[in-house]
């Protein structure tokens, strides 16, 4: 694969990651952080120093080969971290395949909206802290003194359902 085609993917599957959070698509956000990881990872990996895209390092003869190295480091470093992200979607995945989620109900302990956020409720059950989808529509006095019932997905804590009775 050409290393300019792995950064351009790499790219690309991180966009999809703030997509599938703001339109709560949860494959978006795994498959972006999962596709993005795999694309930085392999591209320090195979990547050579002779590559046309380190030209403009080449100017300043000494110092070269470090700042290709950092580079690429960089680079491994958010491959690996998205990577280490995207596992908890990776432990998920059965539990939204089978749609079997785990389920909080009772009367919250706290509801908050986040400040400087588009309307996004923090709902804090069981010691929990779940955001709710901020397309929700729900204000915070709708869940105030109600039984509400949260189906989520356990080790990302992405609610897939809620409900106030």
């Amino acid at each position: 694969m050409k290393p300019s085609f792995l950064i351009g993917a790499g790219i690309f599957f991180f966009l999809l990651v703030p997509l599938g959070i703001f339109t709560n698509i949860f494959p978006l956000y795994g498959i972006g952080l999962s596709g993005a990881g795999l694309c930085f990872v392999i591209f320090s990996i195979i990547v050579k120093k002779d590559w046309k895209g380190f030209n403009r390092f080449k100017r300043v003869p000494y110092l070269s080969a470090i700042v290709i190295g950092m580079y690429r480091v960089f680079l491994l470093g958010i491959g690996l971290l998205a990577l280490y992200g995207a596992s908890a979607f990776w432990q998920d995945l059965p539990a939204y395949m089978s749609e079997d989620y785990p389920t909080l109900e009772g009367v919250p302990e706290d509801v908050m909206k986040e400040e400087g956020s588009d309307g996004l409720i923090i709902l804090t059950m069981d010691g929990k802290k779940l955001p709710l989808p901020p397309e929700s529509g729900t204000s915070v006095e709708d869940f105030k003194g109600e039984r509400v019932e949260v189906s989520y997905l356990e080790n990302t804590e992405w609610i897939m359902d809620y409900k106030v009775k």
